[in-house]
């Protein structure tokens, strides 16, 4: 199985936290704006998003809850990346 998770900004400076939840702030108060208003706003937090953090703002996963998903589904031996940010996981099921 390949499977792409987000990670949360644990283990990131705290600068970097508060960019990110500010672009998520950003996202919610967008979102019920006119979409003439709303597409161009839209455009902006998704470049700075994408050139901070080199992906869209998804939903993001702690090693813990990555951990607790692989274990929840059956898989075993489940071994995550030496460096931050743990994006590479590997499991195996029987």
């Amino acid at each position: 199985m390949l499977l792409y998770l987000y990670c949360t900004f644990d283990n990131r400076p705290f600068w970097y936290r508060v960019i990110g939840r500010t672009l998520d702030l950003m996202s919610s108060f967008v979102s019920p704006l006119p979409s003439k208003v709303m597409m161009p706003l839209c455009g902006l937090i998704t470049a700075i998003s994408i050139l901070l953090f080199g992906a869209r703002l998804e939903q993001r996963f702690s090693k813990a809850q990555i951990r607790r998903m692989f274990v929840g589904h059956g898989f075993s031996s489940i071994k995550f990346s030496e460096t931050i940010p743990y994006r590479f996981v590997i499991g195996y099921k029987a």
